[in-house]
């Protein structure tokens, strides 16, 4: 695609300028939009056509730090209709930057990276966009495994489809182990993974348009719930609610003072199935998951509730 994006840099302690080139015989920009993280953050977008092949756009963040994420989108009429209409967008640096100053690390120690990046595709509008450790440089691929599979994307689960990217030589011993510890998958299962990744793209946004509703739906919900918390996640089917305030409570004589036994007494007394945050070094924390129906989600947020209401 016929774009030159340059972003200057911060031009300002809080705003970002990014001069944009493009094959003006083909494209027209017909708008520049803050982006909904950008508008929440109380930031604007400004911008002016510098030239019939050039525009410059200007983010403004008033007091406030830019932060990560995308700051604007450019968009774009393809004046020959020959294709889609493309959309740019101009983002902060931070999120490489921090990358970048950890793989400093990284290289310095000689540490190997395994990065599982199964959740790439599952990213929200107000998230930053997704980078893996093994882009910023051919020193980082070196050291780097990438692991992903089809069952959070594509929804293929039972489909038992995962693989890994990396060294040659790395990948051949964990070939020559793995072929020795489990079977292989069937070869239908392979045959459906790779139409999963080569084949049409589509429904993806979609079906990422879809959680984030779920999402904001179950978050509402859960902080609607006196005395739990509950952080809005950019990213994969999870929220990950603190009640932590309901420890040291009981119902009939069952107490509750950690995660694990919260998950125990809401499946127990709401018939709600979910995973203490425990697992994940965070006692103070359950895990659910909205990867259900809307219905499903309601439902189950209104039993949590009615089952932390009889807990005193």
């Amino acid at each position: 695609m016929p774009f030159n994006l340059n972003v200057a840099g911060n031009t300002g302690p809080s705003s970002v300028q990014a001069d944009l080139s493009f094959d003006s015989s083909r494209y027209r920009v017909i708008d520049v939009a803050a982006s909904d993280a950008a508008t929440s953050a109380n930031k604007s977008v400004a911008w002016n056509k510098v030239a019939d092949d050039k525009v410059r756009v200007m983010v403004f963040g008033g007091d406030q730090a830019m932060g990560s994420g995308v700051l604007a989108t450019l968009n774009f009429v393809d004046t020959m209709g020959e294709g889609r209409n493309p959309s740019l967008v101009v983002k902060d640096a931070k999120a490489v930057e921090e990358l970048e100053a950890l793989a400093e690390v990284i290289i310095r120690r000689g540490i190997m990276v395994i990065s599982d990046d199964i959740y790439e595709k599952i990213i929200y509008d107000d998230a930053s966009p997704f980078y893996t450790m093994a882009s910023l440089g051919e020193e980082l691929k070196r050291i780097s495994i990438v692991i992903n599979g089809v069952s959070k994307t594509y929804a293929m689960t039972g489909w038992r489809i995962g693989y890994a990217a990396g060294d040659e030589q790395i990948i051949a011993a964990m070939t020559k182990y793995q072929s020795q510890n489990t079977s292989n998958p069937t070869s239908i299962a392979q045959k459906a993974a790779v139409e999963a990744l080569n084949g049409s793209q589509e429904s993806l946004p979609m079906m990422v348009r879809e959680f984030q509703k779920r999402r904001d739906v179950i978050v509402a919900k859960l902080n609607a719930i006196p005395g739990v918390t509950c952080l809005k996640p950019v990213g994969a089917f999870y929220v990950f609610p603190n009640v932590s305030s309901f420890y040291g409570r009981s119902f009939e004589g069952r107490i509750i003072t950690n995660s694990a036994e919260m998950a125990a007494y809401l499946l127990d007394e709401s018939n709600v199935a979910l995973v203490p945050g425990g697992d994940f070094g965070h006692d103070d924390h359950i895990r659910i998951s909205y990867a259900t129906s809307m219905e499903q989600i309601e439902k189950g947020v209104d039993r949590i509730r009615e089952a932390l209401r009889k807990l005193s």
